[in-house]
């Protein structure tokens, strides 16, 4: 990792959004093709309720890099914030492996606050596995 890179992180981790977004972007800039960079970038627009540049970002995210399911979580969530559900549920449903849904549930605090998550997975989605349920917690 770059130095600006670490520093981005850390002012992103400590709250510090716009300073962090300045960084990221100019290592977009710099690499067009930088994931980490563009996800982060994506998850402070999420964070900051742009959810436009949020999805068109981690839209990319998923396009450079598919076998990130935190990024198909991420621009799934972004959709369900715009209005957008079944391209919300698509993506969702891109994850296709409970293993890669618990480790999400375990991270959704990068993404935001929470209330937007639990806005995509309901707070009883852990009760009665044994029914097939879809991303968002529906009994499918």
């Amino acid at each position: 990792m770059t130095e600006d890179f670490e520093t981005a992180i850390r002012l992103h981790e400590s709250g510090d959004l716009p300073r962090a977004a300045q960084i990221f972007s100019s290592l977009i800039k710099a690499n067009p093709r930088h994931f980490e960079a563009i996800y982060r970038l994506g998850a402070i627009h999420f964070q900051s309720g742009n959810f436009k540049e949020a999805e068109q970002l981690f839209a990319a995210a998923t396009k450079l890099n598919a076998s990130v399911p935190e990024a198909f979580f991420s621009r799934g969530c972004t959709l369900q914030n715009l209005g957008r559900h079944e391209e919300a549920r698509m993506q969702h449903h891109a994850l296709c492996c409970e293993r890669w849904l618990q480790r999400i549930e375990r991270r959704a605090h990068f993404v935001g606050d929470g209330q937007r998550v639990r806005a995509v997975l309901p707070d009883d989605h852990h009760e009665d596995r044994r029914l097939p349920r879809d991303a968002c917690g529906a009994v499918r």
